[in-house]
């Protein structure tokens, strides 16, 4: 439930007679657990009013989570509870698949406001995941703009520059 899948499902819906889409959720409970609890089965009910526009993909292995990026035309993520790092942001920056996420947490501190659409949480959180998902998918300038703008700021945060950054602090002010 602290992930949003039940919100964004509501936010999809409001779009599900004006655009064409199509919505994968990816991702299990817990590892490749795929089993099914009664929040899962809530989300499977809310989602068949959605028909064919809708596909559970389940558990994925990591290593395959760039490739699933790479064929979005955008990656929402909308959290509801207060998320430490959800290193989904960094992950689809890297892979230039435009961004929609919550102002919940941490995420927020790694994107740009080029790079992602930011959704506040609170009463209008579903229109207003709705109206970014519209935005994102009718505009192909500004998915290519934000492309150009993940990838650039998902450099931030590779090994090299933390080391760099680690580096530089330590010997700050010293002749090497």
């Amino acid at each position: 439930p602290q992930k949003g899948i039940k919100e964004l499902l509501y936010a999809v819906e409001k779009l599900a007679d004006e655009i064409e889409f199509k919505l994968y959720i990816i991702g299990g409970k817990w590892y490749s657990n795929n089993t099914k609890d009664s929040f899962q089965k809530e989300i499977i009910e809310l989602s068949k009013k959605l028909k064919e526009k809708v596909t559970f993909i389940g558990y994925v292995p990591y290593k395959e989570i760039p490739i699933w990026n790479k064929i979005a035309q955008v990656v929402v993520f909308p959290s509801i509870w207060e998320e430490p790092a959800g290193r989904v942001a960094i992950e689809a920056q890297a892979t230039g698949t435009p961004l929609i996420i919550s102002d919940a947490g941490g995420i927020k501190e790694y994107v740009t406001s080029e790079s992602a659409i930011v959704v506040e949480r609170g009463e209008n959180f579903v229109k207003e995941l709705a109206n970014s998902i519209k935005k994102v998918l009718l505009d192909s300038n500004l998915r290519q703009e934000m492309s150009k703008a993940g990838i650039k700021n998902s450099k931030v945060y590779t090994i090299e520059h933390y080391y760099d950054e680690i580096i530089e602090q330590l010997f700050v002010g010293e002749k090497t």
